[in-house]
């Protein structure tokens, strides 16, 4: 009788086991633990798409595509006959004080000296001399923009005086050039920070005559300059972003492979989204830099 009961026994349970299988199953389902499904956060990607990382440079080619301008009025003869010349002493220092005096008369701050620009005139002045000539470019074609650059002096806004003929003293070469417009505007020019001045007595066409030389100038550094320690750091988290972009991409395929029961899932999740905030980070902070050196390539240009 017993072994009767038992074989019925049996066999209820293992008709209820196939009718309530499913029950079996949720029951099972349910008493498992699941991470949050939050917690896999996949801000990197979605920020790597979104981060461009291109930004503005101040290379030597954006430096020279900086217009640079070039006054330069005709050449000034006073004298109707060049083979008198006066026995007067000229000297470019004096044509440097009365270049300033009258800058000063008509509200005008004072031009400083500068020695690669004395050098500039000083050649121009040889250079008249040699090749008999008289005009801003010789006749191989080098003009003050060229002189300039040979002096090593690195300009935004060049201008050149020149004057030939017998001239008292250096106060009469200012007068002469400040009764010409074109020269006026460049001894008066607001922009100007810098002279440069030579004279120099010689032979010009048969007759010994003065020739007279104003370099002015505005140099780069009177423009707000490039930081370019700053453009080191930005190449530098640019690179580091990318290497950790690429180790999270990493990670997150790691992550997707491996079975979300197995004990190890919750440690890799957990040490990605701690990187996550690193990357986001960074990025934050390389946005901050690029916009400021951005600005900065925008003041100069």
């Amino acid at each position: 009788m017993p072994f009767r009961l038992l074989i019925i026994f049996l066999f209820i349970l293992t008709v209820s086991f196939f009718v309530f299988q499913d029950d079996f199953k949720n029951l099972y389902t349910n008493s498992v633990v699941h991470p949050p499904s939050n917690l896999l956060k996949t801000a990197p990607l979605k920020t790597t798409s979104n981060f461009n990382g291109e930004f503005k440079t101040a290379s030597s080619s954006t430096v020279k595509s900086i217009t640079k301008n070039v006054s330069a009025p005709a050449p000034l003869k006073v004298v109707e006959k060049i083979s008198e010349i006066r026995q007067s002493n000229l000297t470019s220092l004096g044509i440097i004080v009365w270049t300033n005096i009258q800058r000063t008369l008509n509200n005008f701050s004072q031009l400083k000296e500068n020695e690669k620009l004395n050098q500039a005139a000083l050649a121009k002045a040889r250079d008249i001399i040699k090749n008999q000539y008289f005009a801003h470019n010789s006749p191989f074609g080098v003009g003050p923009a060229e002189l300039a650059e040979q002096a090593g002096y690195d300009y935004l806004e060049i201008g050149e005086n020149l004057a030939m003929g017998n001239f008292e003293d250096d106060k009469a070469v200012v007068e002469a050039w400040m009764n010409s417009s074109g020269h006026r505007a460049n001894i008066l020019n607001s922009k100007y920070k810098e002279i440069g001045a030579a004279v120099l007595k010689g032979i010009y066409q048969g007759s010994e005559v003065w020739v007279a030389v104003q370099e002015f100038g505005r140099p780069v550094s009177d423009c707000p300059q490039v930081d370019e320690n700053l453009k080191s750091m930005i190449d530098s988290g640019k690179s580091e972003i990318e290497q950790l972009s690429a180790v999270l991409n990493a990670k997150k395929s790691e992550i997707e492979s491996t079975n979300r029961y197995d004990s190890s899932f919750n440690q890799k999740v957990e040490e990605y989204n701690k990187l996550v905030e690193q990357y986001n980070s960074l990025i934050v902070q390389l946005k901050e830099m690029i916009a400021d050196y951005n600005n900065q390539v925008f003041l100069l240009n």
